[in-house]
């Protein structure tokens, strides 16, 4: 089913609906979730495409900072549904 999002994912925008309103670069994600830095940058990617997640960049900063969009704070990732 195209809503069903993987563990990795369910974790990393678990994550980021628990710090709604703050941003964090992937290595903070990895540390604080357990995950490598790698699962955590794919898992990123993949959640941006779905429109869940957001990358800004931060001038001065080599990193981007990840946060949750509007639609990712909506999603249920217990049920795999957007809420209505």
């Amino acid at each position: 089913m195209a809503n069903k999002l993987s563990e990795n994912a369910k974790t990393v925008l678990t994550y980021l609906q628990d710090h709604d309103g703050e941003e964090f670069t992937h290595k903070v994600i990895a540390e604080d979730t357990g995950l490598s830095p790698r699962s955590v940058t794919g898992t990123i990617t993949g959640l941006q495409k779905r429109g869940f997640a957001e990358r800004v960049e931060v001038e001065g900063q080599k990193d981007k900072l990840v946060h949750a969009t509007a639609e990712g704070l909506a999603f249920d990732v217990d049920d795999n549904l957007p809420e209505a």
